[in-house]
């Protein structure tokens, strides 16, 4: 039904262009730009992060729930079972939730709960939406009808591009896709089996680690030391001391992983190098004919018993509406699907590795709520005897919602938990205690991978006195967020009384080109960050830049671009002292506010622990 002229309006507006004036005086929502609300023209995302903690618990209570979804007169974590105590629920995508990089469609959920509270509260007799989406389209659209909403929209084709490649393999069944990645695996991998596999079974430690194998280090650096970035100075520290550990090296698609080239002779390397106290393996080290089978078997039985289950007819209404389109992709990925066989493997591959412990051990590994770690989780409290410590290794970003799980707090007989949760400084641990997590669980340890700045001296610098503005911009993963960022950048320069240099660090996995900006007179630099925060003095970054909690800590003045197209994934938000800046405008003023200022704050040593020494790390190790 259309809407009619004379009721009240409100007009959604799913793009990052320019919305025209409120010629009608109609309520206008921005569903993907950040701005203060003025004038019946409201930013989704500015209105999130004001409604955050309500609309936040609302999206997770709901997810949680789904696990006791009763169907057919099981739950759906039972019809996933995979062992007696284990199911492949919660090695989901779905329960995953990664919603800054896979399950984006999560972001538009939790702007559509902000809506709906924004609806109910102005009480429009009618709702227009100009969208690419046909998914958000036909929700609203859904949402409209069952509350006796006039609805009208505006449907704009988005272009898509995909690699030939791609194309091809996704046309195929799922269930044919997956056989198509095992068997890639076994091909690319087996020359993993058995490797480093003596050490791992002679060597007598009470530590093991598992970890993702991420390095920047020539090959040969291997042969006298280990370094991560994700464990910082501890492998030496370790060795220094003489404490033996097991380490399992996951390779991963994850920006900064080495091809399998790289992978296998970096292993080889550590295992052969005068490295006397450490066992190195990859995940695919205990791979084998035995192992493959009984994955597959295991799969294609969960395979099996969900064809008899219509998923599009069962799966859990979200607040009344049907949302199944939105968790189709990550459903069947989830269940029948490459993941889920990956995910069967990866626990059969960690029952395998931790057959070769006899002892009580420690494990320590990297807490992202990966569909790994529960895997590895089940498979060691199965064979081993011993405390996993999961080491929150980087921020813990409010709006990440891998981080904040119902089910392992109150459901840990489905769900295991560890021990101890590591949390890298006061901002991390206040954000887990806030959501419910047991303060006896959660504890401080020094940030590995931030340890870096103990090496700085504290910032302290009179702005009043600066003749030149050096302006250090750090890019971002995202290409949108990136060009969103760079075109403030825009006629800068002539809004600024003082001259200013502008430094360009890119993301590693979104180089920015000279060629793109043509009208931004910069420099790019390949420099590590340390050096960089040395000789500027403003920085400017994304909101979702993990970096940016590098720069608070160390002390030059921070501004941020306002998000676009995705929630507010800033680790700092929150904090009072942050600028988000969404026009070259309001750049421009923010920086001409710090120049006029008296600026001179010093590192700021509450939100990170930062020393070298490592003593709370190796206090845990040596209980």
């Amino acid at each position: 039904m259309n809407c009619n002229m004379d009721k009240k309006k409100l007009v959604i507006y799913d793009s990052i262009e320019k919305i025209p004036n409120n010629s009608s005086n109609n309520i206008l929502i921005s569903w993907n730009k950040y701005f203060i609300s003025k004038d019946n023209h409201i930013s989704l995302l500015k209105y999130i992060d004001e409604n955050k903690e309500e609309i936040r618990n609302k999206y997770l209570v709901w997810i949680n729930n789904i696990s006791k979804y009763d169907i057919k007169g099981k739950s759906i974590s039972e019809h996933l079972q995979l062992t007696n105590d284990s199911s492949t629920w919660w090695m989901s995508n779905i329960t995953g939730k990664c919603n800054n990089y896979n399950s984006l469609y999560i972001n538009d959920l939790v702007k559509l709960l902000a809506l709906i509270k924004i609806i109910n509260s102005l009480k429009v007799s009618c709702i227009d939406i100009k969208s690419s989406n046909k998914d958000l389209i036909n929700i609203i659209k859904q949402f409209s009808y069952k509350n006796h909403i006039d609805f009208e929209y505006k449907y704009t084709k988005a272009s898509k591009n995909k690699s030939l490649f791609k194309t091809i393999y996704n046309s195929f069944p799922l269930i044919i896709q997956s056989l198509i990645w095992l068997i890639y695996q076994i091909i690319i991998y087996h020359k993993f089996i058995g490797l480093g596999l003596s050490n791992w079974e002679s060597i007598k430690s009470n530590n093991t680690f598992v970890t993702y194998f991420l390095h920047s280090k020539p090959l040969n650096s291997f042969r006298n030391s280990f370094q991560t970035t994700y464990w910082g100075d501890l492998p030496q520290m370790l060795i220094k001391q003489g404490n033996p550990t097991r380490w399992i090296h996951i390779n991963s698609n994850i920006n900064g992983s080495p091809n399998i080239k790289n992978f296998y002779l970096s292993l080889i390397n550590l295992n052969q190098s005068n490295i006397s106290n450490q066992a190195h393996v990859s995940l695919y080290s205990f791979m084998s004919i035995k192992i493959i089978a009984r994955s597959l078997r295991q799969w294609l039985k969960i395979v099996f018993r969900l064809s008899n289950l219509p998923m599009n007819i069962y799966f859990p209404s979200f607040y009344g509406l049907n949302v199944w389109k939105f968790f189709k992709k990550d459903w069947c990925e989830s269940t029948i699907g490459r993941n889920s066989l990956r995910n069967i493997l990866y626990f059969n591959l960690f029952k395998e590795a931790f057959s070769y412990i006899y002892y009580p051990n420690k494990c320590f590994y990297i807490f992202e709520n990966q569909a790994w770690e529960y895997g590895m989780l089940k498979a060691w409290n199965s064979h081993v005897k011993g405390d996993t410590i999961a080491n929150a290794h980087s921020t813990i970003r409010f709006w990440d919602l891998r981080y904040y799980n119902h089910s392992f707090i109150e459901d840990k007989n489905s769900y295991p938990t560890p021990t101890k949760i590591l949390v890298n400084g006061k901002l991390a641990k206040k954000s887990m205690i806030d959501f419910g997590y047991p303060i006896g669980i959660v504890q401080e340890v020094e940030a590995l991978r931030y340890n870096y700045l103990s090496d700085l001296a504290p910032f302290i610098r009179n702005y009043k006195k600066i003749k030149k503005i050096k302006l250090l911009v750090l890019g971002d993963y995202s290409k949108n967020l990136n060009n969103h960022q760079m075109l403030l950048l825009n006629e800068l320069t002539d809004q600024l009384s003082v001259p200013i240099d502008i430094t360009i660090k890119s993301h590693p996995s979104n180089q920015i080109k000279y060629s793109d900006y043509p009208k931004i007179k910069f420099m790019l630099s390949k420099e590590p960050l340390v050096n960089l925060l040395k000789i500027n003095n403003i920085a400017f970054a994304s909101s979702g830049t993990s970096a940016a909690l590098d720069i608070y800590y160390y002390g030059i003045p921070l501004i941020l671009s306002s998000p676009c197209n995705t929630l507010n994934f800033s680790p700092l938000l929150g904090l009072d002292d942050i600028q988000y800046v969404s026009s070259t405008t309001e750049l421009s003023n923010s920086i001409k506010k710090i120049i006029n200022s008296n600026f001179n704050r010093k590192n700021n040593k509450s939100i990170l622990n930062i020393d070298a020494k490592l003593n709370n790390w190796y206090n845990l190790i040596l209980q």
